[in-house]
């Protein structure tokens, strides 16, 4: 029994578009996880600037309430001061979680560099059986003497 394995068209059509998709899927899923984590990242920094806003401004209205010169009763001025520490408090606290958020988003940008070099790799898998693919492909067309 001879057993000879003569590749046909077919075959090598086959290895020119696995390659080509092995080479575009891997790297298509990498540019849009690294698009949308910079994405995160930058929302939640935009987030955190505004929050250390309110909060800069909550602190300064306690202050000019503290200072203020006009007449009001103490328990009024002890009611609007606790109030303005409570919504300090409170931006503090949020403005504590966004930076947690922060650490976290930075932490997935370093999870995208790791998977990037099995990424770089299967382009370069795909790169080459692709361009197996083609190059037989376009030979085996050349001696049948028909291009399709």
């Amino acid at each position: 029994m001879n057993w000879s394995f003569s590749p046909t068209n077919s075959f090598y059509k086959f290895c020119a578009v696995t390659g080509l998709i092995i080479m575009l899927a891997p790297m298509a899923t990498l540019t849009w996880l690294f698009v949308y984590t910079e994405d995160l990242v930058g929302k939640i920094q935009l987030s955190s600037a505004s929050i250390r806003i309110d909060v800069w401004h909550q602190e300064l209205l306690s202050k000019l309430e503290e200072n203020s010169s006009e007449p009001s009763s103490i328990e009024e001025r002890k009611r609007r001061i606790g109030e303005e520490i409570a919504n300090t408090t409170a931006l503090r606290k949020t403005l504590a979680k966004q930076n947690a958020d922060i650490k976290k988003a930075n932490r997935y940008l370093g999870y995208v560099i790791v998977v990037g070099i099995p990424v770089v790799i299967l382009y370069l898998v795909g790169w080459a059986l692709a361009i197996f693919g083609f190059k037989y492909w376009y030979k085996f067309q050349l001696s049948k003497g028909t291009k399709s």
